[in-house]
């Protein structure tokens, strides 16, 4: 199939190879099991591509232009530039030659909230009531609502709250998308982020429903696991890779940068343990923790210690028990070094300060060097 300097707009799929001389410019999705070899190419929703990408340009080179995502489904060489605002994905088990620039800005952090209308004055009649929203990893700001500041307080409608949350952030992260609440990071990429938590007092977010679950924007380029990018690649945003970056020495060995993650939940007694959390043989980069449920104590315990054994602090000391807390570099104790050998595997211990736990639940996640000798 040839076509020359024509401009489509609705949804193609197409079964057999495209090759072009012209732009091909595309409003609607694509979906294509053969291939493009396209001079130029604009799309402005998700692009699916089973068969190959080529685009080849001339003297400057040209460009494949997607105001969303592109997906990479089949064998894929690209020797002009590509911009993608959505993010360029990499599946797993797949390979993107790339010899020109990649530069794609990826996609903002974004919570829905239950659809409807909400009636906040179910909560506690005619009180105020309030939720915590934190944007890009600023201190969480604590939006406090009033039932004078809504038509029905049984039935606040999305518009509402909208004006209220943007007031109160100095910021426009709140829309109505037809009836529903929707917050949205300001930025793009890997570093956009979006934490609801419960208010102080009369919870807000029981009626509103948002996940309590900390949201990341979409990396402008994602490589799951399994797949590579082949050829230099220049990016303006950020990378994500799957589980572990992998840099192939001689004769088989290797340095895989990875990454581990546990919750350990139903906190009870001194101490909670993740066994064996450390790997053996692995040099440990540096440990992080978020109190995913609030932690409680039937005796008087307010703070707790995240250390290993012999060195019951390491990673901090009286840490608040509150559900959200984070546990991060600057926490750690005065020795605690990034890149610690650890020749076995270790436990990671989350200690009561004094007396003990009741329950709750702590996240923790680490990042590591493995490193595997030469096999030959």
């Amino acid at each position: 199939m040839a076509i020359q300097n024509r401009k489509y707009w609705r949804k193609w799929t197409i079964n057999k190879n495209v090759t072009m001389a012209g732009t091909l410019a595309v409003a609607g999705a694509v979906s294509l099991t053969g291939s493009i070899s396209a001079a130029g190419m604009t799309l402005t929703n998700n692009a699916g591509i089973g068969g190959s990408l080529s685009v080849t340009g001339g003297q400057s080179g040209s460009t494949l232009t997607l105001s969303s995502t592109l997906a990479v489904t089949g064998p894929s060489t690209l020797t002009g530039a590509l911009a993608a605002n959505g993010g360029v994905t990499v599946p797993k088990g797949k390979q993107l030659d790339v010899a020109g620039k990649v530069n794609t800005s990826g996609a903002a952090a974004t919570l829905s909230a239950g659809a409807g209308t909400y009636n906040l004055d179910g909560i506690a009649a005619s009180a105020d009531t309030s939720v915590k929203i934190a944007v890009d990893g600023v201190a969480a700001v604590e939006v406090t609502f009033q039932a004078a500041d809504f038509a029905n307080y049984a039935a606040c409608t999305a518009a509402e709250l909208v004006s209220l949350i943007n007031a109160a952030l100095g910021a426009v992260i709140a829309s109505d998308n037809a009836g529903t609440l929707v917050l949205t990071s300001t930025t793009d990429g890997k570093d956009s982020a979006l934490d609801v938590d419960a208010g102080t007092t009369n919870d807000a977010n029981s009626v509103l429903s948002f996940s309590t679950s900390p949201v990341a924007g979409t990396a402008s380029v994602n490589i799951e696991d399994d797949a590579s990018v082949v050829g230099d690649v220049t990016v303006s945003g950020s990378v994500t890779v799957g589980t572990a970056i992998t840099h192939a020495g001689s004769a088989g060995a290797l340095l895989e940068l990875k990454t581990k993650t546990v919750e350990v939940t139903g906190l009870s007694g001194a101490s909670g343990t993740a066994a064996g959390f450390i790997p053996a043989n692995c040099v440990l980069v540096g440990l992080c923790a978020r109190v995913t449920t609030l932690i409680t104590s039937g005796d008087g315990a307010t703070t707790f210690e995240l250390g290993i054994s012999g060195d019951a602090d390491r990673w901090g000391t009286t840490i608040a028990f509150g559900a959200g807390t984070l546990v991060e570099a600057a926490d750690w104790t005065s020795g605690t070094v990034a890149g610690t050998p650890y020749a076995a595997a270790a436990d990671v211990i989350i200690a009561a300060s004094a007396n003990t736990f009741s329950a709750g639940a702590v996240r923790l996640v680490i990042w590591y060097y493995d490193i595997t000798a030469p096999t030959a």
